[in-house]
C-alpha cells in the first residue's frame, strides 16, 4: 500500500512556478552572491532564520541548505531575482513545515513580491502532504512587518516562546503562527485561480 510519503518521494514538482507578477525557480550557483549580500545586510540581520548569525561566505551555500525541505528564488517576470522562499524543518509524516522568506531591500516595501510567498505556499500544499505551514519571527519583527496581524485572522497564533531570541541586544519573544491548507485556499483560492497542478 502506498503512503503519502511514498508518493512524495516519487514526485518531482515543476522547476518553475509562474504567477501574475512573479516567478519561482530553482536556486542556481549564480544566486549565492546576491543572497549572501541580502541575508547579511543590516535590515535582514535577525529577521532570517540565521537569526543574526550568518555563516562565512565560504560555507554559505552549504549552510543555506541545512534543514531545508525545498527553497525557490522569487524573481520578477523580467528575470530579476528579488528574494528567496524556504520550507525547512518539514515533518511530512505529521504534515507541517516552517516557511521563511527574505527579499532584497529594494523590494521589501513593495506589495507585489508577496505573490511569490503565496505561490510558494500553494506549491507546498499542492506537491506535499502538508496540512499546515508555520511562520515564526521575533516579536519586534512580527509587529513591524505586520506578520502578527496578517490577513485579519489568516495566520493563527500557536505559540509564544518567552524571551527566546536575542534581537538587537536584548531577549525577545519568538512568535509562531500557523496557516492551514483550508484557511489558505478559502482566502486565496480565487486569487490564485486553479491550484498549481490542477488540469
Amino acid at each position: 500500500m502506498k503512503t503519502s510519503l511514498d508518493v512524495e518521494a516519487n514526485h518531482r514538482p515543476p522547476d518553475v512556478v509562474t504567477g501574475r507578477r512573479t516567478r519561482l525557480r530553482a536556486l542556481r550557483m549564480d544566486d549565492y552572491a546576491w543572497l549572501f549580500e541580502t541575508l547579511t545586510a543590516m535590515d535582514a540581520v535577525g529577521r532570517w532564520r540565521f537569526r543574526g548569525a550568518p555563516p562565512d561566505p565560504e560555507h554559505f551555500p552549504d549552510v543555506l541548505w541545512l534543514g531545508v525541505h525545498t527553497q525557490l528564488v522569487v524573481e520578477s517576470l523580467q528575470g530579476t531575482p528579488i528574494g528567496l522562499v524556504t520550507s525547512y524543518g518539514a515533518d511530512l509524516r505529521s504534515g507541517f513545515t516552517k516557511v521563511a522568506c527574505v527579499f532584497r531591500s529594494d523590494f521589501q516595501q513593495r506589495g507585489w513580491p508577496f505573490e511569490g510567498v503565496l505561490r510558494f505556499v500553494d506549491h507546498l500544499f499542492t506537491h506535499w502532504p502538508l496540512r499546515k505551514v508555520y511562520f515564526e519571527a521575533p516579536a519586534p519583527v512580527a509587529l513591524e512587518s505586520g506578520l502578527a496581524t496578517a490577513g485579519q485572522g489568516l495566520l493563527v497564533p500557536e505559540a509564544c516562546l518567552t524571551e527566546h531570541d536575542r534581537f538587537e541586544g536584548r531577549l525577545v519573544d519568538l512568535l509562531i503562527f500557523a496557516l492551514t491548507r483550508d484557511r489558505f485556499y478559502d482566502r486565496f483560492g480565487s486569487v490564485l485561480g486553479q491550484q498549481e497542478g490542477d488540469s
